[in-house]
């Protein structure tokens, strides 16, 4: 499967910069019945990536899409991660540019997800194994049943902003999103600019849209 395919590659990729997790003692039981607020982000995205999985050839691409893009730019914090993979770029582009491209980031996800995650097969779910604290910074634990006795592991560094969390970065078996676009958006912008960088994202998107038809 698809899917299955592109977790396992992103869980073994051994790439340009590290994320190191190591948690401190603090941690939430999953057993104890209610999610913890700062959970329930990832909940929701998890929810709604089952449910389109489950439907199958009942939705095509353009309707998983559809489904998918409120819920990512509900549950994740692009205005963060767009400051942080371009880093110093971000004051180089103007306010328009900004909302351009944090919207860009929000249908490149969705596009992203619409593609991977097409179809069921028994037995692939997401388990909630704990919320930890590193210094004050909150990952939401995950194990991904990807079938055949393999298991994705996935951390979610979440963010709280005036009382609601969002999703920050997702890191899978220790290697991080957001790591990785720092790298690749950034090295990009030196090259090509605001401009080449965008078409770049767009080409993207529509290579996910064409793939999944």
């Amino acid at each position: 499967m698809k899917r299955t395919m592109l977790v396992l590659a992103l869980a073994s990729l051994v790439v340009a910069i590290p994320f190191p997790v190591a948690y401190a003692a603090q941690a939430v039981n999953p057993s104890a019945g209610v999610l913890p607020k700062a959970v329930q982000p990832v909940s929701r995205l998890q929810a709604s990536l089952m449910g389109v999985m489950k439907a199958g050839k009942k939705m095509d691409y353009k309707d998983r899409f559809g489904k998918l893009l409120p819920v990512v730019n509900s549950v994740f914090d692009f205005p963060f991660i767009a400051r942080m993979v371009l880093g110093p770029d971000w004051q180089k582009i103007d306010k328009l540019q900004q909302r351009r491209f944090i919207d860009l980031l929000g249908r490149l996800s969705a596009s992203s997800y619409a593609k991977q995650f097409d179809s069921y097969s028994s037995g692939e779910k997401f388990t909630f194994k704990g919320l930890r604290s590193v210094g004050g910074t909150h990952f939401a634990q995950y194990v991904f049943e990807v079938g055949n006795g393999q298991a994705v592991h996935f951390d979610y560094e979440m963010l709280e902003k005036g009382g609601r969390w969002r999703i920050a970065n997702v890191i899978v078996d220790g290697v991080s999103d957001l790591a990785l676009k720092r790298g690749q958006y950034r090295q990009l912008f030196a090259k090509r600019g605001y401009t080449g960088l965008v078409a770049w994202i767009k080409r993207e998107i529509a290579e996910n849209a064409h793939k999944s038809m």
